[in-house]
């Protein structure tokens, strides 16, 4: 389920739990049928497909279409079903509220407000948004927030600025993490010699989007600089988006292409398994604005604890400090290329703490990331707040 991982986890969980669960989102694949809904019934959650969709590559136009359009049409679904206990609201983007609004508005259901990404600070802070466009998100803001009955961030940092920024009381907003899959380790039981690499080579992965949030450019400098000290330090590149083909010619023109940088995909997430499993650390990038990456919480951070993989950062945000205060992550240096190098380079010729991942991650996997734990609480947040008179 292409974009929706931690939805589609979270929901199945709550079917084993006895809830009935019905997740409304779009489509990732072009509806062959062109109809505006499509139901379908994936691990005892039922699905509705909305055929309006877009994908990183999309036109900032065709994206605000697919968000309201989609906002518009869940409305009307919602309203005129059946009325359920309480809706959950998942956002990026924050148009996503608006359904949740609305039902509560003509049924008087409740609804929590989950938020991944906190908008529109972070759009605002990328230029993405601004004008009229910027004032309106604002606002739908702050009514998404006063009007949820709760509100979820996944990082501490998020929970904290909306308490500032939109005077919500803290005891209104809890923190649920991002989770770590481990029926994903099932599928990754194959070798660097199968995948097309030597038993020697030290690989590197990069597995996801390629935005310019990411400064993929940063990727080309320290292969580059990491041949130069080690040339069996590989980099695996895995992912989408609109920096995709500039990566793609830096790295041509600085004759690492398919020599020390290899691209891949985009897999599923099931095929990516076997990627994460072969690879020897996890590559996780950010640049621009503060508020882009200090609460960050990337699913790379978390696949790579799912397969006890070392993290190396370039940015010091929320899973940074996680990482390299429980030693499985290290922090490299943004603006020094050639410092960053030696770092990685050291910390994936060090066998005996590539070795210790396993260890220090496990207290993590079993509690604090746990997608089952997570599923749990979220059970008692949402009986609390269907019972709260």
């Amino acid at each position: 389920m292409a974009g929706g991982t931690r939805s589609y986890q979270l929901s199945r969980r709550f079917v084993k739990l006895g809830m009935d669960v019905t997740m409304i989102c779009s489509e990732p694949n072009k509806n062959i049928e062109n109809k505006l809904w499509r139901d379908e019934i994936i691990d005892g959650v039922k699905v509705s497909w909305s055929k309006y969709n877009y994908d990183k590559s999309s036109s900032r136009l065709t994206k605000i279409y697919a968000f309201l359009a989609f906002s518009i049409s869940s409305s009307f679904k919602l309203v005129f079903s059946k009325k359920p206990d309480i809706c959950i609201a998942t956002s990026t983007p924050l148009t996503i509220v608006l359904p949740a609004l609305l039902l509560k508005l003509f049924r008087g259901t409740k609804f929590i407000f989950e938020v991944r990404d906190v908008w529109p600070e972070t759009q605002l802070a990328i230029g993405n948004i601004n004008g009229f466009i910027g004032f309106f998100s604002k606002i739908l803001a702050w009514i998404a927030y006063n009007t949820a009955s709760h509100i979820v961030t996944l990082a501490p940092g998020m929970k904290e600025d909306i308490s500032k920024n939109y005077g919500i009381k803290l005891e209104k907003i809890s923190v649920i993490p991002q989770g770590c899959d481990g029926d994903m380790t099932s599928a990754s039981s194959k070798s660097k010699e199968e995948m097309g690499f030597k038993e020697q080579d030290k690989l590197v992965l990069y597995a996801g989007a390629l935005e310019k949030v990411n400064g993929v450019s940063y990727l080309a400098k320290l292969a580059d600089k990491s041949k130069e000290i080690d040339e069996n330090i590989k980099f695996i590149v895995i992912g989408w988006g609109s920096e995709k083909e500039k990566l793609i010619n830096l790295c041509q023109k600085k004759e690492l292409l398919d020599a020390n940088v290899f691209f891949f995909g985009p897999y599923p997430k099931k095929e990516l398994a076997a990627w994460m499993q072969i690879s020897d650390i996890h590559l996780a990038l950010f640049t621009g604005p503060k508020v882009i990456w200090k609460d960050a919480v990337q699913n790379k951070f978390f696949d790579a604890m799912t397969f006890s993989k070392p993290i190396a950062n370039n940015f010091d945000g929320w899973q940074t400090k996680v990482s390299i205060e429980n030693d499985f992550g290290i922090y490299l240096q943004p603006n020094n290329i050639g410092e960053a190098a030696v770092d990685l380079v050291d910390a994936i010729n060090d066998n005996s703490w590539l070795n210790s991942v396993e260890r220090k991650v496990k207290p993590l996997k079993v509690k604090d990331f746990n997608r089952d734990y997570h599923a749990k609480i979220y059970q008692e947040l949402m009986y609390r707040v269907t019972h709260d008179k």
